[in-house]
């Protein structure tokens, strides 16, 4: 007989070992991404529902949810803040229902104005009708069991492949960073990339309790782009179980010239190959970032939707507009300013807007 609980701290080991044998496991259902996001955002409590067999004690389903307050004090529950990749830990919809049923009594328990939840691959089971549906979002990925030649040839030839070569030819080399200077050079070159875009950066707290929690375990990659002595471009990636999942990159635009950003993944590609992985993500990108969306398919990606479901007992839930439809979509008082205020401004600002706004 399967039950629903909500997993006591002396349980999170239990969980923990969970969220590496689910098939959708992933470094964001890890208890220890708690931490990551304490020293981000406003969480004020992050609770694991589960389902429980009540005989063996076994979890055979969960979902994390976080507690969040805005500026405004207006609490929500959020699977997950900043994560990029999120399923609940499911193997049918019966479960996801389930899960469903006490997010949404926990939110009206909680004091909670809205529930939502971020999905991929489980999206086909959430059919309740008091959901609202956002898909503004797209998900791309390779399959890293084709061999790397067959992968090769499918990426564009003049925007991937003739960029791999140049950049080769001119001696741009690619390793691994191994140690905190190296983190503050990438941080350096995302947070300038983001302030050129207009675009808030996440805080260098985020990264840094990243660097430190899942370096040493194997789950953490920064992967350096140099030319002569200067690193051009700097891509953080996760590695879990099979996925390898590229996450932020940032890169010097006195380089432009050379494509580094293309290099910089394809390297990345067959690091994750070796490292045995399956897929190779490209993380999500928000529909109005057309930019990106088509760099990704260069790389003769697939591509899937990746919608998130807000439910509210007190009045319909509507999506929130992401952030690259605020500051991309065409230009705005708040996407100039970033774009063209102080580093010091720029920096403290990205500080509030994630601590208070993200999602």
């Amino acid at each position: 007989m399967e039950k629903p609980a909500i997993l006591s701290r002396n349980q999170l080991s239990s969980w923990d070992r969970f969220v590496h044998s689910h098939d959708l496991g992933w470094i964001g259902h890890l208890s220890s991404w708690e931490e990551v996001l304490a020293r981000t955002t406003r969480i004020k409590a992050c609770y694991y529902l589960a389902i429980v067999d009540e005989d063996t004690s076994e979890i055979k389903a969960g979902l994390p949810i976080y507690k969040t307050e805005s500026l405004t004090l207006n609490k929500k529950l959020i699977a997950a803040p900043l994560t990029t990749i999120y399923d609940p830990l499911v193997s049918n919809q019966a479960q996801l229902n389930l899960l469903l049923k006490m997010g949404q009594k926990l939110a009206l328990s909680s004091g909670c104005s809205e529930l939502r939840i971020k999905v991929l691959h489980t999206a086909n089971l959430l059919n309740d009708p008091t959901l609202i549906k956002d898909n503004t979002f797209r998900y791309h990925y390779l399959d890293l069991r084709q061999d790397l030649d067959v992968l090769w040839k499918r990426a564009h030839r003049s925007c991937i492949r003739q960029q791999v070569n140049k950049a080769q030819k001119n001696g741009v080399q690619i390793r691994l960073a191994s140690n905190k200077e190296e983190l503050n050079i990438f941080y350096r070159l995302y947070a300038l990339t983001r302030k050129r875009h207009g675009l808030p950066a996440i805080p260098y707290v985020y990264f840094e309790t990243i660097w430190d929690i899942y370096q040493p375990l194997g789950y953490a990659y920064l992967v350096l782009a140099q030319y002569h002595n200067a690193t051009i471009t700097a891509l953080m990636a996760f590695r879990f179980k099979n996925r390898f999942s590229a996450e932020a990159i940032g890169w010097d635009e006195r380089y432009r010239w050379l494509t580094p950003s293309a290099i910089t993944f394809w390297e990345a590609i067959k690091l994750a190959n070796q490292l045995d992985c399956q897929s190779f993500d490209f993380g999500r990108t928000s529909i109005y970032n057309q930019s990106l969306i088509t760099f990704k398919r260069h790389w003769g990606t697939e591509e899937m939707d990746m919608p998130q479901f807000s439910w509210s007992s007190s009045k319909k839930a509507s999506p929130d507009r992401p952030p690259e439809k605020k500051f991309l979509e065409k230009p705005t008082p708040a996407s100039i300013f970033l774009k063209y205020s102080p580093d010091f401004i720029f920096h403290e600002t990205s500080k509030f807007y994630y601590k208070y706004f993200s999602k």
